[in-house]
């Protein structure tokens, strides 16, 4: 969909969306039972911001950001990813797990990935030993994955998925000198 002029064109490689979705769109559809979910647990703002965050995940992450969902047990936020989670497609979504991030071939897997997502983490997720390359996938730093099996030594790449976390308590983040960069890519509902 142009959003200029609201006209539905053909999938092309020129609009950097990097997977065809096995949905028919249909401008008319209702989802009201997912509208009356949002309305329940989210205010108007936060529902304006989680469409924008569902709309970048589908692109690249072109903003740098990431969410953060925290909130008490049962406030629907594992809901919201599952559905995420379905829109975007398995195979564009990868397991956000800091402690490994910093490990051999811990990044491979989030390569050509739309959607990061921390399910239910623990309080310690953004100071484990390898929550620094969040920071890093945020700040959209070419990165060097290693490969399981393969002497290869790729080129760095940037890692353009979006990455979405959901929490029952807050995070404790290890600044390392970088509370400024944190403060503008964490995005909290």
């Amino acid at each position: 969909l142009d959003i200029v002029d609201m006209a539905l064109r053909p999938h092309s490689p020129i609009y950097h969306f990097r997977g065809v979705l096995p949905y028919k769109y249909d401008p008319k559809a209702e989802c009201r039972q997912w509208l009356a979910v949002l309305a329940n647990e989210l205010d108007n703002d936060d529902i304006a911001l989680l469409q924008q965050c569902f709309g970048v995940s589908l692109l690249i992450n072109l903003p740098q950001k990431m969410l953060l969902m925290i909130g008490v047990p049962r406030s629907s936020k594992g809901l919201i990813a599952t559905v995420w989670k379905f829109l975007v497609g398995p195979e564009n979504t990868a397991m956000l797990r800091t402690r490994y991030l910093a490990e051999r071939f811990g990044l491979s897997r989030l390569l050509h990935k739309k959607l990061l997502y921390g399910a239910d983490v623990e309080s310690d997720f953004l100071s484990a030993d390898g929550a620094f390359v969040v920071k890093q996938i945020t700040g959209q730093d070419a990165i060097v994955p290693e490969y399981k099996h393969s002497n290869v030594v790729p080129a760095s790449q940037v890692i353009t998925g979006f990455p979405v976390v959901t929490a029952n308590s807050r995070l404790k983040i290890r600044f390392q000198g970088d509370k400024g960069a944190y403060a503008e890519r964490i995005i909290v509902l």
